[in-house]
């Protein structure tokens, strides 16, 4: 409740009394760091797992959040070791073995990716997540029929999980089946009526066909029940901007990040300013991503871009090496 008002010190507040009530309930740790990760405290977030590591039953997916927060910081090689104390604890479980395929997939590793994944499957076919995962895989591959393959198997093991029906509509969207991709992000909706990334899928797509009013509605539905979203505001922001509306457009962006002051929310109003022409807003914004996730591939990118464009090929090729290093597959 705290979370979608935006009082996220509150949320950390409240999730810390629910540790001190229920110290073995793995949901409690990892949401108490994605709490502390929005705040940019990485590290506090990264210590608070770790303490759930010898008082969960089973902490395969401590170990794989305490990674992953290793790698948008930068230590590629923390993350690996945090990972390899999972599996030498725990042993090769299909938790363990989705999060070292995640691991490899942020390193550009796919052929690891598939390897972890396939092991995945081979031990426990009935899981939802398991079909999920190389869902994401053969999306990013360009393998669009297998991930659909992967994401209908994935709902009929379990339906009940909105998060399937946005994969699932993504892969549509992406093979140019608009029709099926808006019928799953609804679908979503069904399973989930106040779920943000739903609204943002859907009038995302509207906005792709020019779909404006359409769009509009289903953006400000979606804020109704989620207003401190800082991605919706963004796609609402990004909808104005294609209306020429480029002062509302700015006032969304600015909504956003007050609402959502995360790496990905200011990378997002970063691309808003690009659009607009206003680069050393753009490069403003990017650069304060860094200082909260310093690896952060998309802003690397975007830095190196903006500096190419204004023709200082030494800064972006600067820009551009670190991300090759963050990102070496």
């Amino acid at each position: 409740l705290y979370a979608a008002q935006g009082m996220i010190q509150e949320a950390v507040s409240a999730n810390e009394q629910a540790i001190s009530l229920a110290p073995t309930e793995t949901p409690n740790y990892v949401a108490g760091s994605q709490w502390l990760a929005r705040m940019g405290r990485f590290d506090d977030s990264i210590t608070l797992l770790s303490q759930g590591f010898r008082k969960v039953s089973d902490p395969a997916l401590l170990y794989g959040a305490v990674s992953t927060l290793q790698l948008q910081k930068g230590q590629s090689e923390k993350a690996l070791q945090t990972l390899t104390d999972g599996l030498g604890e725990l042993g090769e479980t299909t938790d363990m073995l989705l999060a070292m395929g995640h691991y490899y997939e942020n390193r550009g590793n796919f052929e690891q990716v598939h390897e972890r994944y396939s092991q995945a499957l081979d031990a426990q076919p009935d899981v939802a997540d398991v079909h999920i995962a190389l869902g994401d895989l053969y999306l990013l591959t360009e393998n669009v029929d297998e991930a659909i393959r992967a994401y209908r198997q994935a709902i009929t093991l379990d339906p009940a999980t909105p998060g399937h029906y946005i994969g699932l509509g993504n892969a549509y969207e992406v093979g140019g089946d608009v029709r099926q991709a808006e019928n799953a992000y609804r679908q979503a909706l069904v399973a989930a009526p106040t779920l943000a990334d739903a609204y943002l899928r859907l009038g995302a797509l509207f906005q792709s066909e020019e779909k404006w009013e359409e769009a509009e509605a289903t953006l400000q539905q979606g804020l109704e029940m989620s207003p401190s979203s800082g991605a919706l505001l963004i796609q609402y922001a990004s909808l104005k901007l294609a209306q020429e509306d480029t002062e509302k457009a700015v006032a969304l962006a600015n909504e956003a990040v007050e609402a959502s002051p995360t790496a990905g929310t200011l990378i997002q109003r970063a691309s808003i300013y690009t659009a607009m022409g206003f680069t050393d807003s753009a490069k403003a914004d990017l650069l304060s991503a860094l200082a909260i996730e310093p690896a952060a591939i998309e802003a690397l990118i975007g830095l190196g871009d903006l500096f190419k464009t204004d023709g200082d090929r030494e800064t972006a090729e600067t820009y551009f090496t670190m991300a090759a290093e963050t990102l070496p597959g």
